[in-house]
């Protein structure tokens, strides 16, 4: 670990992190409750990262519930509920997630959500219009959700399966 600067004003102690011996720096700091200085905590930050990740890892329901809130502003048991409403099939063909394609290999569906509204993650959580599959997901992101664009793409379509 390298070496931190001193913080005028800060106090801090040195000891070794109990989980794996490296030395770690321990500030005081204020308290935003009390304004009192109290000391920070006494793991270093890798073996944090690598509890946090070992948690996550033990707990897949808690990782994605995470993913789903970094990201979407909803939980799992709101993903659960729209699946349970969509009857466990794609929002926009209907076909049962396990049988849909695109969708990297697992049946889960991902949440789909207008681009418009929020440009940048995370988004408000407003925006979600349900849950596709991976297929319907990649055809909307390459039309740029323009329904114009969706229509000609099926007019296309029709003209060219008419032809043969």
């Amino acid at each position: 670990m390298t070496a931190m600067l001193p913080i005028e004003g800060v106090s801090t102690v040195e000891k070794p992190c109990p989980e794996c011996g490296s030395a770690m720096i321990r500030r005081y700091r204020k308290s935003r409750y009390t304004g009192k200085e109290v000391l920070g905590g006494w793991v270093c930050h890798p073996c944090t990262r690598n509890r946090i990740a070992r948690h996550l890892a033990d707990n897949p329901e808690k990782r994605l519930d995470v993913r789903l809130w970094t990201h979407y502003r909803i939980r799992l048991a709101d993903y659960e509920r729209m699946l349970k409403e969509q009857d466990h099939k794609c929002a926009a063909c209907g076909i049962p997630a396990e049988e849909c394609t695109g969708n990297r290999a697992w049946s889960r569906l991902v949440v789909d959500h207008d681009h418009s509204c929020c440009s940048t993650r995370p988004l408000c959580g407003k925006c979600v219009r349900g849950l596709i599959c991976g297929g319907c997901n990649v055809a909307l992101g390459h039309a740029s959700d323009d329904i114009e664009r969706l229509q000609q793409l099926i007019a296309y379509l029709k003209k060219h399966k008419a032809a043969l």
